[in-house]
């Protein structure tokens, strides 16, 4: 038992024969892997906060949902870097799997909630299609690189959208990593 338990992990961290032949398989068979050793969510959370750094650096170069510590207000921009330190914990809670479902759960519907509510895709869009905020509060400021680009439009449109799946993926994975943890 305690000589099958030490070549599960040798295997799974990429030691062994069959770690190394692990590395040539398929797609497929990696991604199942993956969720059995319990990394795709982390890799996902990882991905997924690359795509929040650069969705943070579209809000501060619009500037119309920008915040302190780039401009003088506290904005609900402001709140939302709160998201880096939940999901440092989330990393760092390994042995706690409905934490880390909960804290991306939270991640998410905050998100959502903001897509919806305070910035939708269309000032996201309108900030860099007109050159200028669709958003009434903000008095037609323009965005700091001061052009207008429908294509840039699309892209920070599409990029929140881009956010929104990752997160979702990222909480899917979580939730598969904790129900077969339960399982155990």
């Amino acid at each position: 038992m305690t000589e099958q338990l030490i070549n599960h992990r040798v295997n799974a961290r990429g030691g062994g024969q069959q770690g190394r032949e692990g590395a040539r398989a398929p797609a497929g068979t990696r991604l199942r892997a993956a969720l059995r050793d319990r990394r795709l969510g982390e890799t996902l959370l990882h991905a997924t906060t690359a795509i929040g750094l650069v969705h943070h650096a579209d809000h501060v170069l619009r500037a119309d949902h920008s915040g302190w510590p780039f401009t003088a207000q506290v904005t609900p921009f402001t709140a939302s870097l709160l998201v880096y330190p939940i999901v440092l914990l989330a990393l760092r809670a390994r042995s706690r799997p409905w934490l880390r479902v909960g804290l991306v759960a939270a991640v998410y519907l905050a998100t959502q909630v903001a897509h919806l509510v305070v910035e939708r895709p269309n000032e996201q869009y309108h900030a860099w299609a007109r050159g200028v905020s669709a958003d009434p509060a903000a008095l037609g400021q323009p965005n700091l690189l001061g052009i207008a680009s429908p294509a840039l439009g699309w892209l920070a449109a599409g990029w929140s959208l881009l956010l929104s799946a990752a997160l979702l993926a990222t909480l899917a994975a979580f939730v598969v990593e904790a129900r077969r943890a339960s399982a155990r």
